[in-house]
């Protein structure tokens, strides 16, 4: 099979190890959407330092995504409930926020629409809260609080459930 004499766009090399003389296909060679790439100029481009930096990359790579996968393991279940101060409306929120769940006790009746209004908002408010709180335990445990990703995914549910107003600043200076 012939190949191109570009790879996307660019000019393919003729040779190989910098001494001008065209190469034949030889072991070591990799093929990648059509545009070969030369073992031999890959191993002695990257030296050893330089391959240690990669594997490092990588490794740092594959433990963030293990821990953000551990993260959201932890969190896609959570729930919260909370109650009024007079135990008369209890709210259950899921882990996006959403209200999954309300129950109004009987002697509601007894008061001022407008008073179990305030009653049903402060209860999503403190189940809002205890969510907020144990999605923090989560991400402590498993990104860290203190890391700029603990710290992005904490602000971004603060937003989302209405505990803050806009992001963080810090957040929008990177």
């Amino acid at each position: 099979m012939e190949l191109p004499a570009t790879c996307g766009g660019v000019p393919f090399p003729k040779t190989a190890g910098g001494d001008g003389r065209p190469r034949d296909r030889q072991a070591g060679d990799q093929h990648i959407d059509d545009c070969r790439y030369f073992g031999l100029v890959i191993d002695d481009a990257i030296d050893g330092p330089a391959m240690e930096r990669i594997d490092a990359w990588q490794h740092a790579f594959e433990e963030r995504a293990a821990q953000a996968a551990a993260l959201t393991e932890r969190t896609s279940g959570l729930s919260a409930t909370a109650r009024d101060s007079d135990g008369l409306v209890e709210v259950t929120v899921g882990s996006g926020g959403q209200i999954t769940g309300l129950r109004l006790d009987e002697e509601i009746r007894r008061q001022p629409a407008a008073t179990t209004a305030r009653q049903i908002l402060a209860a999503i408010a403190a189940a809002k809260a205890s969510l907020a709180r144990d999605f923090a335990q989560a991400t402590a445990d498993t990104i860290g609080l203190d890391s700029a990703t603990g710290q992005a995914v904490m602000n971004s549910l603060n937003v989302r459930l209405g505990l803050t107003d806009r992001p963080d600043a810090s957040e929008s200076d990177t």
